[in-house]
């Protein structure tokens, strides 16, 4: 995180989408305890997996897919683009910061519907507190 939070801060947009890919699957992967030799494309089946994944989201068939898609495009389309092409972009920084913001949302999804067993995993406590969530009946504090 802290690699990724370091190309933000210095502006670095042509590094920071594959970084931030990168990152997400290594979270992923270690949350599910994945050995490093699982694809990409097998590590978000391995995880999202209506049938069968070890942190499947969504509710209806339909959603749960749709997380798969997502998460399994995400790695898939974003993982290696052409740093040559990025460079020239107009707008590589609102491309960078939207994929920074994809792979908050499929980490953010994991820990609401999942947190308890992610904490498990890297042998935390199991309160959603304790993985870094706000109860949703009441409003956030100023610190959070």
């Amino acid at each position: 995180a802290a690699y990724v939070a370091n190309l933000v801060k210095d502006g670095d947009w042509v590094k920071l989408p594959s970084a931030t890919v990168l990152y997400v699957e290594d979270t992923v992967r270690r949350w599910a305890q994945l050995s490093p030799d699982v694809k990409s494309k097998d590590v978000w089946v391995k995880v999202l997996s209506p049938k069968d994944g070890r942190y499947p989201l969504g509710v209806t068939e339909a959603e749960r897919q749709g997380w798969l898609q997502f998460g399994m495009g995400f790695s898939l389309a974003l993982r290696n683009p052409n740093s040559h092409s990025l460079a020239k972009r107009e707008d590589a920084r609102a491309y960078a910061l939207g994929i920074l913001g994809a792979a908050s949302l499929l980490l953010t999804q994991l820990r609401f519907e999942h947190g308890g067993e992610i904490a498990t995993a890297e042998g935390k406590p199991q309160s959603h507190m304790a993985a870094g969530f706000i109860p949703v009946d009441r409003p956030p504090s100023r610190d959070a």
